[in-house]
């Protein structure tokens, strides 16, 4: 068993399919969002993340799911709980379970892309690469590359 933090009512027995958060980076960029000065700052810093998680995943770990394309996890409810807490707002967190368990999956650090010390520029080959190569050392994210159900 997984845990998943959302901010959408979810019902046991619901599946939870992949790419919310995809279409949400995606949805910044449509014809509907004013260029320049239509962004949000934290729209930008999503989009640079986004894009640079891209192409490193492509170059480091081309068989891992794109971060686009994947229903985000964690591997305790402690883990998830600490999250919610992060992000603030109304979320609620459930416990969810693949419907494949062969799904492809990548276990990440999030922490790697918050507490960036120094300039970001600096550092985001750095911890793009990172996030895709080593293990977690903080917070873990499961990148699931599949849909889930809602078990409570």
């Amino acid at each position: 068993m997984y845990f998943h933090v959302s901010s959408r009512a979810w019902n046991v027995g619901e599946v939870i399919n992949p790419g919310v958060w995809g279409r949400r980076v995606r949805g910044i960029t449509s014809p509907h969002v004013p260029p320049m000065g239509g962004y949000q700052p934290s729209d930008l810093v999503n989009i640079m993340w986004e894009g640079a998680l891209e192409v490193a995943r492509r170059f480091y770990a081309p068989d891992a799911p794109s971060r686009t394309d994947i229903v985000f996890l964690f591997p305790t409810r402690g883990h998830a709980l600490a999250f919610q807490r992060t992000i603030g707002g109304q979320t609620n967190v459930y416990e969810v379970q693949p419907l494949n368990p062969a799904d492809p999956h990548h276990l990440a650090d999030m922490d790697i892309l918050h507490h960036v010390p120094g300039y970001l520029i600096d550092h985001v080959h750095d911890r793009c690469r990172d996030y895709w190569t080593q293990p977690p050392i903080g917070t873990p994210e499961l990148l699931w590359g599949g849909p889930v159900e809602v078990i409570r």
